[in-house]
């Protein structure tokens, strides 16, 4: 017969144990958060004890295959180096919350991981979150903020909220529409506009017409900034559509390969009356009526030959 405890400290001794045993669960404000965790690229595992999770998992866990071996020998006694095995072999960083203060344990400054998701969920990407990253390989300290870990880049002093205030009008017709747009280059030339700047009626048209894409940090829909197919070296251009969150004040800046509306066809996207009459390409050269996308340099310079040497046939 099992014996019940009689007095009211019995009772609470027992309850406090069959919490902490996870046999009775806890109520429900009074759990804790947990401080640490192995966090990796999209995943992360909350611990109390780093040392012994990691020889408790080990043998069980694909995130420490690498380190399986060298756990294995190691104990209790050896709590540094174990978590100096896992981090230099298993693709995880060591993560300590404490409020407002982060530190990321990594084994080199060559090899972080991206914790840019860690950060978004736990709301910690705030420049008042104070970062700290200890390289444990050379004993290292690097200070950061929580702002490191938004996604996208910093937009610097673009004009977000003009563009936004654009955008809100961009089915209106207004008397500025055929003035560039600031911060803009896209490779091509409109009538009346300077150089390869993009006036904010072919902006307009391209907010109509392009795919909506969301801030990865706000998950609400960033603004196209610029687009257009640009010389980025002597002989190759480059895809641009690069968008920026007015909230966060992140743009990405990326290729617009990543995109479903290509600017490589980008002229066919826009209405006749946006569309530009000149691309920049070892010059400004205006745009044929056979233009039918933005060719690769490579492509006009073959095609440049083609003809010459047609040219040539045909005037011997």
């Amino acid at each position: 017969m099992t014996n019940f405890p009689t007095s009211r400290r019995g009772f609470l001794q027992s309850a406090a144990t069959l919490v902490a045993a996870g046999a009775w669960p806890a109520a429900a404000g009074s759990a804790t958060v947990p401080r640490a965790y192995f966090a990796g690229d999209g995943e992360a595992w909350p611990v109390e004890d780093p040392c012994a999770w990691a020889l408790a998992n080990h043998a069980s866990l694909p995130v420490l295959e690498r380190a399986r071996q060298r756990l294995a020998t190691l104990t209790h006694d050896d709590a540094e180096r174990a978590i100096n095995v896992v981090l230099r072999r298993c693709p995880v960083n060591l993560v300590e919350v404490d409020g407002d203060a982060v530190t990321i344990h990594q084994w080199t400054i060559n090899r972080p991981r991206d914790l840019r998701w860690f950060f978004k969920a736990r709301h910690l990407a705030r420049p008042e979150v104070a970062v700290t990253v200890r390289v444990r390989k050379k004993g290292q300290t690097v200070l950061r903020r929580g702002n490191d870990y938004l996604f996208w880049d910093d937009a610097g002093n673009l004009p977000l909220e003009r563009f936004a205030a654009k955008r809100a009008n961009r089915f209106i017709l207004e008397a500025d529409d055929n003035e560039p747009a600031p911060g803009t280059r896209s490779g091509h030339g409109w009538e009346g506009v300077p150089d390869d700047r993009i006036p904010w009626r072919a902006l307009k048209d391209a907010w109509r017409t392009a795919p909506e894409v969301n801030c990865p940090n706000c998950d609400t829909p960033a603004i196209m900034t610029n687009f257009g197919h640009r010389q980025i070296s002597f002989f190759n251009c480059g895809g641009a559509m690069v968008h920026a969150c007015p909230t966060c004040r992140r743009q990405d800046s990326g290729p617009a390969g990543r995109h479903r509306w290509s600017s490589r066809a980008f002229i066919h996207n826009l209405d006749p009356a946006n569309r530009p009459v000149r691309y920049y390409f070892h010059g400004a050269h205006p745009i044929t009526p056979d233009y039918g996308h933005v060719a690769g340099a490579a492509d006009r310079l073959n095609s440049c030959s083609i003809q010459g040497s047609a040219a040539t046939r045909d005037g011997s």
